[in-house]
């Protein structure tokens, strides 16, 4: 072999006394395989931050892979006299090792772009993973492994083999038996304590799969990170067949593995081929359930996002696998990857996925169908797909009853008429689904009275935050809301020419900030100097920090509103009309301040504007309310129980007000 003639120059990054990450390579021969794998860590580290020490293991090499690793600058080289295979020369490493994590990467391997980041990322992100793998790839792009499943008789399945390696059932973190040693990073202390792998698999094969069983049997999970990609050129270093030099021990060692994890393997699934779609990913329950929408939530958007991305992570949270499906089939970037990293399968237009969903259909227990036009979409064929599956319309609000209350505010005969035509609709839907879902006690009692199908309450969910709020430096007033639903432009234009005006008599420095996605030509035409139409801005945090209230003044519209629980969870007070207050639990004066003529409204604001002790009592209590009643605790309660069996699964005569 003729080494390049740069390769003298190659230096890695120091690492410092305590890197982040150990990479561990063993090498026995193929030198230019390993120089290979060192060039792409070289330069890959353009790319990733993670302080990462590189340990080639020299397992005594029959050719000249010593003497061209050794030069190389920030490398530390092990050399072993004699030949001890892949497992033991892989310990040694560990001894040598100074990083928190340990990472093996077999020599045949190049690792692509930032794929080191990504890893640790998970790693603080899920202090309970213990062991993370990449996704491997084979050199021509096609996938050889996307996390690995182990059946009942201890065979093991490389999942997605062959495939393309970027298709959506790929691209997701997920919880597995096992990852590849290929490219394999473990917390160091666990490592550590237990000496390296099993000496009992040496020279090779298992080990991998037993350090993950070993990490859940000590408590901790196995995790596949889809953003770590690894090309693995596979077989160039202990070949293919299974018969003959050190690849033979696979065969041995697998009856090693199925006897000492025998109790474990009892809960894994049966060595079927039709298994693999729900073997794929460990879930706590074993079952999956498949979410619908018109599009792929976008939090920064609108609250009905917010609240169905919150809802998804509490599904995972309560042990249930995920997959979503946008109607408009794009997978929208970053809100797709937010999913994906959050553990969400989220896959595209939904006629080309019902064959990938129907080969899930044994372990799918729930459908869940958000707004009117999806579940008209999606539900006849969700009853064929998942016949044993629990169908729950999400109705997110009652489309019907914003009509009403629309045309009862504008006296729009045309709107009335829609509203008769959707309350039809809508009701015709949850009548043909398991279980409804709505956002507020008032539509549970209301649908009570006009339907059979059991009505359950998830409502808005709010994460705490614990941040110091006070009413100092704080100045103006803030409307968040996105005007794609009409019933913000109405509130804004009748606020700034109905109650606005009062304000200002009083406080004539006094400006609201008018903030929110497809601002209308109407809402534009508002501002002057006491209005500022800022439209979409991606961080509303630094405007409620600078805020000294918020305003609701919503004449129509239905459910619970996003815009009063997330600034009454981040402490600031609010006005508001009895609209925007229903179904919060709120009492005007105690939680917030609640008025529906311009006067009454105007003359809480310049309360609120002047009073600093009603402000930090407000702030106060209305924090509380949130915590109390729409915290994540408190909702992922409500949800587990609408995903629970049916206590009366052969009747639908039972709601949640009964």
């Amino acid at each position: 072999m003729t080494p390049r003639s740069d390769m003298w120059t190659w230096e890695l990054r120091d690492a410092g006394a305590e890197p982040d990450v150990s990479i561990i390579v063993c090498a026995h021969g193929h030198s230019q395989v390993t120089l290979n794998c060192v060039a792409a860590l070289i330069e890959a580290q353009q790319v990733n931050s993670a302080r990462a020490e590189v340990i080639v293991v020299d397992d005594a090499s029959p050719d000249d892979t010593l003497e061209l690793v050794s030069p190389i600058r920030g490398l530390r080289v092990i050399h072993l006299p004699r030949n001890v295979g892949f497992l033991m020369a892989a310990n040694a490493g560990v001894a040598e090792s100074r990083g928190r994590n340990i990472l093996f990467l077999n020599n045949d391997t190049e690792p692509v772009g930032r794929w080191l980041d990504p890893l640790l990322d998970l790693f603080d992100r899920r202090p309970a993973a213990f062991v993370v793998g990449s996704r491997l790839v084979y050199p021509d792009g096609r996938l050889q492994e996307a996390g690995g499943i182990i059946f009942d008789d201890a065979s093991g399945w490389n999942y997605g083999r062959g495939h393309d390696a970027f298709d959506p059932q790929f691209t997701y973190e997920r919880e597995v038996d096992y990852v590849s040693g290929a490219s394999l990073m473990v917390r160091g202390e666990f490592l550590r304590e237990r000496g390296g792998f099993d000496v009992r698999y040496a020279p090779a094969y298992y080990e991998d799969t037993d350090l993950c069983f070993a990490a859940r049997d000590a408590g901790g999970e196995v995790w596949y990170q889809p953003a770590s990609i690894v090309v693995h050129h596979e077989g160039q270093s202990h070949g293919t067949d299974v018969e003959s030099g050190v690849k033979a021990h696979q065969v041995t060692n697998r009856l090693t593995f199925q006897r000492r994890w025998a109790n474990a393997l009892k809960w894994q699934w049966p060595n079927d081929p039709s298994n693999v779609p729900a073997a794929r990913q460990r879930s706590l329950r074993k079952t999956r359930i498949v979410v619908f929408d018109n599009a792929v939530p976008a939090p920064d958007e609108d609250s009905g996002s917010v609240r169905l991305t919150a809802v998804m992570k509490a599904m995972i949270d309560d042990g249930y696998a995920v997959t979503f499906v946008p109607i408009n089939g794009w997978r929208r970037d970053p809100y797709t990857h937010r999913l994906e990293r959050a553990g969400v399968e989220v896959l595209g237009v939904p006629d080309e996925w019902w064959n990938h969903l129907a080969s899930m259909s044994e372990v799918v227990s729930h459908v869940w169908m958000s707004r009117p036009d999806v579940a008209e979409a999606v539900m006849g064929q969700a009853r064929v797909t998942f016949p044993d599956a629990t169908l729950i319309y999400d109705t997110v609000d009652l489309h019907f009853l914003r009509m009403e209350r629309q045309a009862g505010t504008t006296d729009d005969s045309e709107t009335r008429l829609d509203a008769v035509l959707h309350k039809k609709r809508e009701l015709d839907l949850i009548q043909n689904s398991d279980l409804a879902i709505v956002v507020s006690e008032h539509e549970a009692s209301l649908l009570a009275k006009l339907v059979d199908t059991p009505v359950l309450v998830v409502p808005n969910i709010h994460a705490d935050d614990h941040r110091v709020v006070t009413p100092e430096g704080r100045s103006g007033l803030l409307f968040v809301g996105g005007f794609q639903h009409h019933p913000n432009e109405d509130a804004v234009i009748w606020f700034v020419e109905d109650v606005l005006p009062l304000v200002l008599r009083r406080h004539p420095e006094t400006v609201l900030t008018v903030v929110g996605s497809n601002v209308t030509s109407a809402v534009k035409a508002l501002a002057d100097d006491s209005v500022c139409v800022t439209g979409w801005v991606a961080d509303l945090d630094p405007l409620y920090a600078s805020a000294r209230l918020a305003v609701a003044p919503l004449r129509f519209g239905a459910g619970v509103k996003g815009k009063v629980g997330e600034a009454l969870a981040l402490g600031v007070p609010m006005s508001m009309t009895t609209i925007a207050a229903e179904g919060m639990h709120i009492e005007s004066g105690v939680h917030a301040m609640v008025a529906d003529r311009p006067q009454a409204m105007a003359e809480q604001i310049c309360q609120l504007l002047e009073d600093d002790g009603l402000w930090l009592e407000l702030s106060i209590n209305g924090r509380k309310l949130i915590h109390e009643r729409f915290g994540v605790g408190k909702v992922a309660e409500m949800l587990s129980a609408a995903l629970r069996p049916s206590p009366y699964p052969d009747e639908r005569a039972h709601t949640a007000s009964r």
